[in-house]
């Protein structure tokens, strides 16, 4: 009998003690995982307020952050749209802890290197091609337009992507002023301010900030690590 109650108590000791662990590791998992939110969210606020600034300079206008909606069932996020008079800009911003990622433009996943570990990681290109091809459905612009990907410059190291498309900028947040001045010196003027102004409104008129649309977005992004899908 009191050898059944120790082993009892044993099992009980062990199951208390693993289930402690397994708090402890889920919790530690969590806890990195909404740094990097907040991190990541941080490095997109100040890339909108540099690009917002930009655009009060430059006589343009910016759309920061915001989620998208049109035909009833299509919704889309974009980390910001800056509108010029030389063409429109779709900007994604990435906050990845690597020293290098490295890949082809024209494939699906890169690679990510973290000391001696290599992680696969879906292409930013492809993502942001999609959150265009809604823009220019949901507004039918007219206009060359850039795709901006733009990679936090403390958490990335290196990035070395081989075969870039022509119509995509892929740079480092410490790049973001150079790089906005390289655009406007080989770019001419493609449409009027009142034009741009017409696509500001286009856009505005079609964001969403509905609750059930959120929801549906975050739902859809924790499965599929995207920022756009059609209901």
């Amino acid at each position: 009998m009191n050898g059944f109650i120790i082993g009892i108590s044993i099992s009980l000791t062990l199951i208390t003690v693993l289930f402690s662990v397994w708090l402890f590791f889920r919790f530690k998992k969590k806890s990195k995982e909404n740094e990097l939110i907040k991190k990541g969210k941080m490095t997109e606020l100040a890339i909108n307020e540099k690009l917002s600034l930009w655009a009060n300079i430059n006589d343009s206008l910016f759309i920061p952050a915001t989620m998208f909606k049109y035909n009833n069932n299509k919704i889309f996020e974009v980390d910001g749209i800056l509108l010029t008079t030389r063409a429109l800009i779709c900007v994604e911003v990435k906050n990845i802890n690597a020293n290098l990622i490295y890949g082809n433009g024209n494939e699906k996943e890169w690679i990510k290197v973290i000391g001696q570990n290599k992680h696969l990681i879906k292409s930013p290109i492809l993502q942001n091609d999609k959150h265009i091809d809604h823009i220019v459905k949901m507004t039918d612009i007219k206009m060359p337009i850039i795709s901006l990907i733009i990679f936090d410059s403390v958490s990335t190291k290196e990035i070395d992507i081989k075969n870039i498309p022509s119509h995509v900028l892929i740079i480092k947040s410490n790049e973001l002023d150079i790089t906005m001045e390289g655009i406007v010196s080989s770019l001419i003027p493609k449409i009027s301010r009142r034009e741009i102004e017409k696509m500001y409104e286009k856009l505005i008129d079609h964001q969403t900030t509905s609750k059930k649309d959120k929801e549906l977005l975050r739902s859809f992004s924790k499965e599929y690590n995207e920022k756009t899908f059609t209901i």
